[in-house]
């Protein structure tokens, strides 16, 4: 009875789900009245019968016709429920029917194809003052449509010493034929974590563009962007492999070929320059090169006298002296428009005098100059402008004064002091990041800036430079120990080091976890030796204990990926005894969760 009356209640929930459905069919109202009539009265029925039950000789007498009563309405109730499901399809597949003729009848829509806004992402304004470079401009839109009609990716390198114009080359062509091309990327390649960001802002742009990400259209929703940054770089990768839309990326001022390698897409679409001032870089182009020399004298002319708008009523001797200066700086187009500047700011003459007879390197020349004219004030106000610029630092600076190097490590964010994660300072870390990779000397403090960048890089992901500056870091830790007083420090600081080593080659997989487990047990050791020599956990501060309790943890993890489950219950047990010892303010909560997070199950 009690399985009959489960079984029912059932029914009538999803009968009342198709009435939902189908509110303005009457049949399907009349067949719900009878099933719940026959329901109501076997209901009533069930509880007079639970009343009689309870004398067993009334029981006995009636159990037998009372279940066949039961059964009765159950069938009748079954009948009901059947029909009024066949009525349900009946109106289900007439509703249907009655939209398909209406969607055949209807005038055929035209496929709208909504073509994605361009994307121009360039640092960089046109240069007005460009001059000249047309046969390279042809010759390098040759390259490219030669190798867009064999079906391959347009790739050439432009390549000449400092100051030559490559990065303005480059700027010019992508102005100038900005209109053949969907989206334009420009990619600072001085150093790997910038330029990881920058492409990883790829993705962020056509992301934001209605479906224009992998395997979409322009009608699909847009698409949620991933937070880890080596993700993002994977996501913008494919991308690039697989749209149609013509781009172009332009990788300016290229070192070498291992910082631009883990952002280069693969296949064939789409066109890359490259510029640099190594000429070895020519084989990433297969050969194709753009190299410049310095301007023809009628264009550093041209150049000169554009800068100090001359043009075109420059008279004869103007033209001949103009001539003369582009010459004597080499025809170095940046020297040239340095020059211009020098000139025009007194609004001196062209023959005023030898503007460069006591120098002899072009570059120093302008360069000589300019800080010639500046007062002593605007000086020290100029070293301190480079000093605060993120970019562009003159790393003199850096080296010349103690000082001015502890700005660096005082501005670079500190890890967390219990190594929790800090993706809250990525901004500023990566404001000071190009400052702390060209800090060259080795102050008091070095090797904990090289462990935070260190820190900063395993965050976001770039695993490769990560180890290198972590090891770069440790090296210089042994070199530079404190003294005995300081002993208890530099055990904690080195075995930061290495636990952030080990954590970064865990990130690699298979490949990394020898790596992952010998920086692991290194980190243990000074902290296990800190603790054997306090005489009680109260002579440690809460970080330190936490700490040595993380690198319990640690080892565990390791010993995991290796898939030694019993031997990382065991650390992971003397983990959690040594986090129990710990006060109860909130600090340990977090490492309680990394602890049962990874407890083997």
């Amino acid at each position: 009875m009690l399985d009959t009356l489960k079984s029912l209640t059932t029914c009538i929930t999803r009968l009342n789900r198709y009435i939902e459905l189908l509110p303005d069919q009457p049949a399907l109202h009349a067949c719900m009245r009878q099933v719940c009539d026959e329901y109501v009265g076997f209901c009533i029925s069930a509880i007079l019968f639970r009343e009689k039950s309870r004398w067993f000789w009334v029981y006995t007498v009636t159990c037998r016709p009372m279940n066949e009563k039961f059964q009765d309405a159950k069938a009748k109730i079954d009948g009901h429920i059947h029909q009024f499901e066949k009525e349900a399809s009946l109106e289900i597949a007439s509703i249907t029917l009655r939209e398909i003729r209406t969607l055949q009848q209807a005038p055929s829509a035209q496929p709208t194809n909504v073509k994605p806004s361009p994307v121009f992402k360039v640092d960089f304004a046109q240069n007005k003052f460009f001059t000249g470079r047309e046969t390279e401009v042809s010759l390098l839109c040759e390259h490219v449509q030669n190798a867009r009609k064999d079906g391959e990716r347009g790739i050439c390198t432009i390549h000449s010493m400092g100051g030559m114009g490559k990065t303005q080359l480059a700027l010019e062509y992508a102005y100038r034929f900005r209109a053949e091309l969907d989206c334009v990327f420009w990619m600072p390649a001085e150093h790997g974590p910038r330029l990881a960001q920058v492409f990883a802002d790829i993705w962020t742009a056509v992301a934001g563009e209605a479906g224009s990400g992998p395997g979409q259209d322009a009608s699909s929703p847009p698409i949620a962007l991933p937070d880890n940054l080596a993700a993002t770089v994977l996501r913008t990768k494919e991308w690039l492999r697989v749209t149609a839309r013509p781009w172009l990326l332009i990788y300016d001022n290229v070192e070498d070929w291992d910082t631009i390698k883990p952002y280069w897409p693969s296949g064939n679409s789409g066109t890359i320059l490259i510029t640099s001032q190594r000429s070895d870089l020519v084989q990433i182009s297969g050969g194709c090169e753009i190299p410049l020399s310095p301007l023809p004298p009628q264009e550093g002319r041209a150049l000169l006298m554009k800068h100090l708008r001359k043009e075109p009523s420059n008279s004869a001797q103007d033209i001949k002296l103009a001539v003369s200066i582009a010459g004597k700086v080499g025809g170095l187009p940046v020297a040239i428009s340095h020059i211009a500047g020098y000139i025009e700011k007194p609004q001196s003459t062209l023959d005023c005098q030898s503007w460069t007879h006591q120098y002899h390197q072009t570059l120093e020349t302008t360069r000589d100059i300019a800080l010639h004219e500046l007062s002593t004030k605007s000086r020290a106000l100029l070293n301190i402008l480079a000093m605060l610029d993120a970019e562009y630092i003159l790393e003199d600076l850096l080296f010349s004064n103690p000082a001015l190097a502890l700005i660096i490590r005082l501005a670079f964010p500190r890890q967390s002091d219990i190594q929790a994660p800090s993706n809250q300072n990525w901004l500023a870390n990566e404001a000071c990041l190009g400052h702390a990779l060209h800090l060259g000397n080795a102050p008091n403090g070095f090797p904990e800036l090289l462990a935070d960048v260190s820190n900063y890089m395993w965050e976001r992901g770039l695993y490769e430079r990560g180890i290198i500056t972590g090891q770069l870091a440790k090296r210089i830790h042994k070199e530079h120990q404190s003294e005995a007083s300081e002993q208890s420090h530099d055990l904690i600081e080195h075995s930061k080091i290495c636990t952030l080593l080990s954590g970064i080659y865990l990130e690699l997989g298979i490949s990394g976890r020898e790596g992952g487990l010998a920086e692991a047990l290194e980190a243990w050791e000074p902290r296990r030796q800190i603790r054997a020599l306090s005489c009680s956990t109260d002579e440690m501060t809460q970080e330190n204990l936490l700490l040595v309790a993380n690198s319990w943890n640690d080892i565990a993890c390791c010993m995991m990926e290796y898939g030694c489950y019993d031997t990382a219950e065991a650390w992971l047990s003397k983990s959690l005894e040594l986090k129990r010892d710990l006060d109860e303010d909130g600090v340990a909560f977090f490492n309680y969760a990394e602890n049962f997070k990874t407890w083997p199950s």
